[in-house]
């Protein structure tokens, strides 16, 4: 037993479900009924994890459903601290139903009920979110340290317990604690609070990922997350906009990144609501990647992700990973593309699906050096695979082999 009386325990392989009774043998015997062993999940993020089931579409019918004592809830309570604290409301859990499925998060909520109808046993939800999340608050103090790009943001933005966004403060009061548990995987939900340093989140996310995986003692734990929804960040613009850096940095860090996987919302934004009510949708997404990526199902789980790009006389050849059936637009012409060439100005292109390939062209272009598609806050996509899952939007005219140097310049 440890100081203050706390103590734990480790126990074997257990059959999944709720037949299990857990006794404290002391000078008194303590009967715990009900406990469950399955799957549990963190989801973790900001305001978009944070919104409650009864503030989104669809809520009446999520929280009308039947009771499902299989599927069980637990929210951390919100605290910033300069040192790692520990959680005082752990105990609290709920079981899904009209009572409780409101007040949870909805993103959580959906992926945990398409995640337990799909594996049929237990699964148990840690939502962990605070609106004021910056990507480096859910980061700890020694990860910080060890990034050379990072280590500048623990001067330049002090850990305080009064500034939730600051660096550490939200690992230390939120994420710490939660090393207890054997986490089968994290969603993730996090951008809107770092958009002045949406390059450097291409340093940040897989820090955070490592630092996580390492915490919690699983070098390989998935980690499922959701690209920035488009979103008219002050009036449309095809320039060099903050959320779209922010949306190539989550795809560098999935590219460069084990074991993860991206959604992309380039169908299910709001072009004046930030934190968009639509999540039975995300939340459906991210419950097939968590089945391809943590279970090892054969399924397809996300839509077309840029490759590559060849450079000819008159056109440029875009190639994709994840095609799934094959690659297909939503209307006559693939939307949101634009071409340049060594003068820089990008212009709208024609582009045309061949096979697994797109050929990209504008009769202005004779000599292509660069592509870009989705390059601005709200725009409107509609390259996906047959699978219907949408690519994420690319540009090729900026290097990324070296995202840590860049980061650090600031670029």
């Amino acid at each position: 037993m440890g100081e203050g009386g706390k103590w734990s325990v480790e126990v074997g392989p257990l059959s999944a479900g709720f037949a299990n009774v857990m006794q404290i043998i002391g000078k008194r015997t303590v009967t715990v009924n009900d406990v469950g062993v399955g799957e549990v999940w963190l989801c973790a993020g900001d305001a978009n994890m944070q919104v409650q089931t009864l503030h989104t579409t669809n809520s009446v019918q999520a929280m009308t459903a039947p009771e499902n004592r299989n599927l069980r809830f637990f929210t951390v309570r919100r605290n910033a601290a300069v040192d790692p604290q520990p959680i005082t409301n752990m105990s609290y859990w709920s079981q899904a139903g009209a009572g409780s499925v409101g007040v949870f998060s909805a993103l959580g909520y959906h992926f945990g009920r398409e995640l337990q109808k799909e594996l049929d046993v237990p699964v148990g939800l840690i939502s962990c979110n605070h609106f004021q999340a910056t990507c480096d608050s859910l980061i700890s103090r020694d990860a910080m340290e060890k990034s050379d790009a990072l280590l500048p943001q623990l001067t330049a933005r002090p850990p305080s317990d009064r500034n939730a966004g600051s660096p550490t403060v939200l690992y230390n009061g939120m994420v710490d604690d939660l090393r207890k548990f054997a986490i089968a995987g994290v969603i993730y939900y996090q951008g809107e609070n770092d958009w002045d340093r949406a390059f450097i989140h291409r340093v940040a996310l897989p820090t955070l990922i490592r630092d996580w995986r390492e915490k919690f003692g699983n070098p390989e734990m998935p980690f499922l997350f959701v690209q920035a929804a488009p979103y008219r960040q002050g009036g449309f613009r095809t320039g060099e906009s903050r959320l779209a850096v922010l949306r190539e940095s989550q795809m560098l860090a999935w590219k460069q990144t084990k074991r993860t996987a991206m959604v992309v919302l380039t169908d299910s934004g709001n072009a004046y609501d930030l934190h968009p009510r639509e999540k039975q949708v995300v939340g459906k997404r991210l419950a097939v990647a968590a089945r391809a990526v943590a279970y090892g199902q054969d399924v397809v789980y996300c839509g077309p992700r840029f490759a590559s790009v060849k450079f000819d006389s008159g056109h440029a050849t875009l190639t994709f990973d994840f095609v799934g059936g094959g690659l297909a637009a939503d209307g006559e012409k693939i939307t949101s593309i634009t071409i340049a060439g060594k003068d820089g100005v990008f212009r709208p292109a024609e582009a045309k699906i061949e096979g697994k390939t797109i050929i990209v062209q504008n009769a202005e272009v004779p000599v292509p050096t660069a592509v870009r598609y989705g390059w601005s806050d709200f725009p409107e996509c509609n390259l996906r695979n047959l699978e219907g899952y949408p690519a994420s939007p690319f540009r090729t005219d900026v290097p990324l082999s070296d995202p840590s140097a860049a980061a650090a310049n600031g670029k």
